[in-house]
């Protein structure tokens, strides 16, 4: 009696599904949000990436149109070109402003490509983007802390010599509150004996306020500080501070303080009040060393 048999050789297919193992656990694992549609636009994939990106689930924009996270802010022809592309069969890429769940703006270096089967035919689109909010804006603050350092230092450069030390002081200090954030600047110079001398002060939208010397031990403290660099510190309510009520009623947040040298010798020290939220640490970056 004979005995026989088939054989099916499914090493290929078992191939096959490793790869595609492989590449789900890559795509659910990488830091770029994936988003998959079908020829219609709707969602038929999000990998954790875009959940947290956005503040969707992945169960709330199954079967939504992408619009969802549309901000407003794009006009209808930066659509229509995204759309010539993808109709073509050639991918697109921009940055694109959307908007999460909760509201807030943020912005995502997309890339869509169309999928195409063997024949050609697109069957779907997938969405790679990466969120460059923070990116875009370290480069916006960057740019502006350029532009700032260039105006005050282009007062400092427009100075005349015979100008007396408080008006530079007061050329200086109205330059300063030109920033972002700033309400109110003031510049004093040591004595030998370690006292701040103010020769500048200067508030935004107000007439300059008369010069009042710092107590002598807060004068000291900050002479001896300042010897060590910039630096940042809360505004809280000093009764004994000689414009207390004034800074007070400005809203200040927080106080810089930058030392003023003169060939390497400490002789003064701006000090920068900021208001509200401000990134406080922007501001002593701003000023040329």
């Amino acid at each position: 009696m004979g005995l026989g048999g088939i054989g099916v050789d499914v090493t290929q297919h078992s191939n096959a599904e490793a790869e595609r193992d492989v590449l789900t656990a890559a795509v659910e694992q990488v830091g770029e949000s994936v988003v998959i549609t079908d020829r219609e636009a709707r969602i038929t994939y999000v990998n954790p990436a875009f959940e947290r990106a956005t503040g969707y689930t992945r169960d709330e924009v199954i079967g939504q149109n992408p619009r969802l996270l549309k901000s407003g802010l794009h006009p209808r022809s930066f659509y229509k070109a995204m759309w010539a592309a993808l109709r073509r069969g050639m991918p697109w890429g921009a940055n694109l402003v959307n908007r999460r769940k909760d509201g807030s703006l943020f912005t995502e270096d997309a890339v869509i490509s169309p999928i195409h089967d063997a024949s050609g035919a697109t069957t779907s689109y997938v969405a790679v983007k990466s969120d460059v909010t923070h990116e875009l804006a370290l480069v916006q603050r960057s740019t502006e802390l350029i532009r700032e350092r260039a105006l005050i230092a282009e007062t400092i450069r427009g100075l005349r010599a015979g100008d007396t030390p408080e008006a530079t002081a007061q050329a200086i200090c109205r330059r300063v509150v030109t920033l972002t954030g700033v309400v109110a600047a003031h510049l004093s110079l040591f004595g030998l004996d370690g006292r701040a001398l103010p020769i500048g002060f200067v508030v935004t939208g107000q007439s300059d306020p008369p010069l009042r010397r710092l107590p002598a031990q807060q004068s000291r403290h900050l002479r001896e500080r300042a010897t060590e660099g910039p630096w940042i510190e809360p505004w809280v309510n000093r009764p004994g501070h000689p414009y207390n009520q004034l800074l007070s009623s400005l809203g200040v947040h927080a106080v810089a303080y930058a030392p003023v040298r003169h060939e390497q010798q400490l002789i003064g020290l701006l000090v920068v009040h900021l208001k509200g939220s401000v990134e406080e640490v922007a501001v002593t970056e701003a000023l040329p060393p």
